[in-house]
């Protein structure tokens, strides 16, 4: 499943607070959202976060404070010694060390549907399929293309990933190179 569009909303805002949905300091992210766009009462769902901003009544007040507490976000985070990057990257590499485990042909094909499917809507509109007046279509390429970036980063690894793995390897060769 692809990114919701009100979190994509918020990681444009306040990436470090989106990057916090989904971890064991998710409560947190939620609530400072919350707080940030004045919602009272929230009860720890994303559901009234999400309403606020599908329907496009965000003030600017309302989005600087969403970059105000990201900052303050990220400044607790660090006074609690909380690293979200590690977080994620532990929750990939989860994944791909149950896969060496416990092999499952569901994750390659999974993978191949959501490539397939964006691959093919893709190929539709650029056949000139007019996709702008059809809500789920728009919303199901939305959410394709999000997946079809997951599927990437899980068989491929993510730039992140990608250039610590080399840095890695790097010193790796230099060491080996000494000896």
């Amino acid at each position: 499943m692809g990114t919701p569009a009100w979190l994509a909303f918020i990681e444009r805002i306040a990436p470090t607070i989106a990057s916090a949905v989904g971890t064991p300091v998710a409560g947190m992210a939620v609530s400072a959202i919350e707080s940030a766009l004045g919602i009272t009462g929230g009860d720890g769902s994303t559901d009234k976060i999400e309403q606020a901003i599908v329907n496009g009544q965000l003030t600017g007040e309302q989005i600087a404070s969403l970059k105000k507490a990201d900052q303050d976000f990220q400044a607790k985070m660090k006074a609690l010694d909380v690293d979200l990057e590690r977080m994620q990257l532990q929750d990939v590499e989860g994944a791909r060390q149950m896969q060496v485990a416990k092999p499952s042909p569901v994750p390659a094909v999974l993978s191949i549907i959501i490539t397939l499917g964006f691959l093919g809507i893709l190929s539709a509109m650029l056949a000139g399929v007019d996709v702008t007046e059809n809500q789920a279509f728009l919303i199901l390429i939305g959410s394709l293309g999000a997946g079809y970036t997951q599927v990437l980063n899980f068989w491929l690894g993510s730039t992140r990933h990608s250039q610590s793995t080399a840095s890695i390897n790097a010193e790796t060769v230099a060491a080996v190179a000494r000896k």
